[in-house]
């Protein structure tokens, strides 16, 4: 079962590929959540984005809006559900995306990235130190090895497709580092103090600044060099995975960015811009950025209509 953490908004997964979404106007930003790393955050009010208007099928109209691929979280309850955050979900469709969640199960990787137009590995729990070497530390949390076996395998498929743009964030940041044959630290204040706070003791997210590398795309996408960001994590990126360069930091010398120097677009984030995207243009840039760097991701239902018409 796959569940966004909040009340649908119309359209069910089972039925995105036969009937995509025009972009609903956005309501209400005052869901973001602010109160847990993956638990949601209730308003009162239902879903931030309009309900959706069914997309006629023609043409022209058929290739109207990428399907954004999402990884999930694991598997966790009394009655076992795949879950995602929802602002990930509304952003995505703000920035012009219909947003698809991929259960965090082994298998069926090649059929979701033959699907898909981008890809976002989002946060969560800790990815497991036997992955890059490491040891467990006490601070450890939410390690699954069902979500690292699928999400280090599809980050490894979808770097291998040159035309697949990929932003990852949080957890996801230091999930494609390891993907890289980089490694992690195990929890900041052991290498770097208390000097900048990067979560709440109760996982709840918290904000610091970070400095941007002004020749790097990141900073071209924002139109910043410098940033108030949300932040929940403890662990932080080692030693860089082959490719990849650090291009911002927090004020402590945490590595709060990478890029890229093989893949056409794949940036990685240490903060959450999900959390401020919908009331802050510079973060809701990034999946505007990846939407419009998208490759031809049309599902075969819409290939098939343009090819009998």
């Amino acid at each position: 079962m796959v569940e966004a953490q909040r009340h649908p908004i119309g359209v069910g997964v089972d039925h995105v590929l036969a009937q995509l979404v025009e972009l609903g106007e956005a309501r209400d930003v005052g869901h973001l959540a602010r109160e847990g790393h993956g638990r949601p955050y209730h308003s009162g009010r239902t879903a931030g984005t309009s309900r959706p208007r069914p997309l006629l099928w023609g043409p022209e109209q058929a290739v109207a809006r990428p399907l954004i691929g999402i990884s999930s979280y694991g598997r966790a309850g009394q009655r076992q559900t795949f879950s995602l955050p929802c602002e990930y979900v509304d952003v995505v469709r703000l920035a012009g995306g219909v947003p698809i969640v991929l259960p965090a199960v082994e298998g069926d990787i090649p059929e979701a990235l033959g699907v898909i137009a981008a890809l976002i590995l989002p946060g969560g729990g800790d990815v497991d130190p036997a992955h890059y070497g490491g040891v467990r530390h006490e601070a450890n949390y939410g390690i699954l090895p069902e979500r690292d076996g699928f999400e280090l395998a599809l980050a490894r498929a979808a770097l291998a497709r040159q035309d697949l743009p990929i932003l990852c964030i949080c957890r996801g940041m230091q999930l494609v580092n390891v993907a890289l044959g980089g490694d992690l630290l195990s929890h900041i204040p052991d290498h770097f103090g208390d000097k900048v706070r990067h979560r709440h003791p109760e996982l709840r997210p918290v904000e610091h600044l970070v400095s941007i590398e002004p020749a790097s795309r990141l900073a071209r996408i924002l139109g910043a060099t410098e940033l108030t960001v949300h932040s929940v994590h403890h662990q932080a990126v080692g030693r860089l995975g082959l490719g990849l360069r650090a291009v911002a930091w927090s004020p402590d010398g945490v590595i709060e960015a990478v890029e890229s120097e093989r893949h056409p677009f794949l940036i990685g984030v240490q903060w959450h811009p999900e959390l401020g995207a919908l009331g802050d243009e510079r973060q809701r840039r990034l999946f505007e950025a990846l939407v419009r760097h998208r490759r031809d991701g049309r599902a075969p239902l819409a290939r098939a209509a343009v090819q009998r018409a």
